[in-house]
């Protein structure tokens, strides 16, 4: 669909293009075999059982819900997505995600060359980085695993962070975990009272 516009719409076990057009606000996608491709604008859309959303380079999908196998990706274009029980957010070279909300079961991963600014994890997900993020929120009982290649600067960790790459300017909250692991650097890290800082050799 080139220029089109689309609303309330769901897709069980359908292929949906969208180029360069707007997929319109409720939009949903579900099944094994739902896939949708964005280049335009969507809005409030729904990805679950399976269905698959990639948002394209000059793409935008704004406040999607990801749960039960749903995935989303971006690859060149922008994210804000909401994901629950067992939905998935991949961040690819190009793709940025923002503000982006981890649910208990949901992951979030920041591939290399792909960004992520603003992701809040609550207890139960994760977020793995292989790229770059920013101003991340790890809250108690959500993980963050910055691997080796990736950094990640500026968060608050209420929860545990696994260092494998670089960190630096995070404040590592009362009751948090920092693990910096062999290879993994980090720097200029606040680590208030009762927080746990352990460098792995």
């Amino acid at each position: 669909l080139s220029g089109a516009t689309t609303s309330n719409t769901v897709y069980t076990d359908a292929n949906e293009f969208v180029d360069n057009g707007d997929l319109g606000p409720s939009s949903s996608s579900h099944g094994l075999d739902a896939i949708g491709f964005i280049a335009g604008t969507e809005v409030s859309a729904k990805v679950d059982g399976g269905a698959q959303e990639y948002v394209d380079a000059g793409g935008s999908a704004t406040n999607t819900t990801v749960s039960a196998w749903g995935s989303i990706a971006a690859y060149g274009g922008t994210d804000s997505a909401v994901l629950l029980a067992h939905g998935q957010e991949d961040v690819y070279s190009g793709g940025g995600a923002d503000f982006t909300s981890v649910h208990s079961g949901g992951v979030i991963s920041v591939h290399a060359g792909g960004g992520a600014i603003g992701t809040h994890v609550a207890a139960g997900g994760t977020e793995v980085v292989f790229g770059a993020v920013i101003l991340e929120t790890i809250s108690s009982g959500g993980t963050q695993i910055v691997s080796s290649g990736g950094t990640e600067g500026g968060s608050t960790i209420m929860g545990a962070q696994r260092v494998y790459g670089s960190a630096h300017n995070d404040t590592v909250s009362s009751g948090a975990t920092q693990i910096v692991s062999n290879g993994g650097a980090v720097s200029s890290e606040t680590i208030e009272a009762y927080a746990t800082q352990i460098i792995s050799h």
